[in-house]
């Protein structure tokens, strides 16, 4: 895969631009990347254009049909929503529970999004934001006021741009301010996932699954963070339970009773993969708390390799068939409901 990048000074394309700075920089001082196509056999193409400030909405999205091969298929026929004037692909979804129609999308070169009418119509929330590289995102359970949001893509990162720590809004996502603890720590680049704790008895306990250094958790709403797990693999996921649980999974499924540092235990089991995977997805069931599946990518990270279900937090595991997607030009299936999921 190769990034084939050309600078015009209209959308016309009539003035090609010369490359006398750094693409970083010059996106930040003047363009902003609007969208990437797959051409051919794996090249990525980027387009930039001129762009005045964006108003507060976009124009609705195109109502184009994707349908899959199987009828059985959930995903057989889905409507594309936007939006459509964003850089990189949509990493991160959230659903406002407080407020359905209110959509979050982040964006992994694009920053983050909103539609106030379930999807009809886009908006940035902050084109000037420090980084626009939103990997995940989050929204306490106690507090629907609080969202977060993770940066830095750790997989393919198809812009070449890093993130820059934790994000927090406390109004609902109207406005997101930078959590200063996350700024010096360069852990908080790379984020893949973000979920808040759901222990009643401590509404302020947050984990963030990294790319190179584990996990970290605060329990002051983001003013301080601590690593829980030190991991030189990629936390790909994070679950966590009612009473305090994590389970994190880290080139394997690692398990801690209360979140802690030096709790987590690595789980083993006759149907649990030991090798030949890549990322997983882990993803529990609301109405049984101690129900969750696990989604095993293959080692050429093509395709799903494993589906297993435990109903017992991890401790046993069941085989169950790998689904496979309708349209065989996606390479990933994505398991869960949570927003956060990168």
């Amino acid at each position: 895969m190769f990034l084939h990048t050309d600078l015009y000074t209209s959308a016309s394309g009539r003035t090609k631009l010369p490359y006398d700075m750094t693409f970083s920089s010059f996106l930040k001082k003047h363009w902003r990347a609007v969208g990437l196509a797959v051409v051919g056999t794996g090249a990525v193409s980027t387009a930039l254009w001129w762009q005045a400030p964006a108003p507060a909405t976009i124009a609705a999205a195109p109502t184009e049909q994707y349908s899959g091969a199987r009828s059985s298929n959930p995903f057989a026929s889905m409507a594309f929503l936007g939006p459509t004037d964003v850089g990189g692909r949509t990493r991160a979804l959230l659903i406002d529970r407080a407020n359905p129609t209110r959509i979050f999308a982040g964006g992994i070169s694009g920053g983050l999004w909103l539609s106030s009418d379930g999807g009809t119509t886009w908006g940035p929330i902050n084109d000037a934001s420090a980084t626009l590289a939103v990997s995940s995102l989050t929204q306490s359970p106690f507090n629907a006021s609080e969202i977060y949001y993770g940066t830095g893509e750790s997989r393919g990162n198809s812009a070449g741009l890093n993130g820059d720590g934790i994000w927090k809004s406390t109004d609902g996502g109207n406005t997101f301010t930078q959590l200063a603890a996350t700024t010096t720590n360069s852990h908080f680049d790379r984020v893949w996932t973000i979920q808040p704790g759901k222990d009643a008895a401590n509404p302020n306990t947050v984990y963030i699954g990294t790319n190179s250094g584990g996990v970290y958790r605060t329990t002051a709403g983001g003013a301080t963070w601590t690593r829980v797990l030190i991991s030189p693999s990629q936390i790909n996921d994070l679950i966590t339970f009612a009473d305090g649980g994590v389970m994190a999974s880290a080139h394997g499924l690692n398990y801690s009773p209360s979140g802690d540092a030096g709790t987590y235990t690595k789980l083993a089991h006759a149907n649990l993969p030991t090798s030949g995977f890549k990322r997983i997805e882990i993803e529990n069931v609301a109405t049984i708390p101690d129900a969750l599946y696990a989604l095993f990518e293959n080692s050429a990270g093509s395709g799903i390799s494993d589906l297993l279900y435990s109903s017992d937090r991890g401790v046993t595991w069941q085989v169950r068939n790998a689904p496979s997607p309708g349209n065989t030009d996606r390479k990933s299936v994505v398991l869960g409901k949570r927003g956060g999921k990168g």
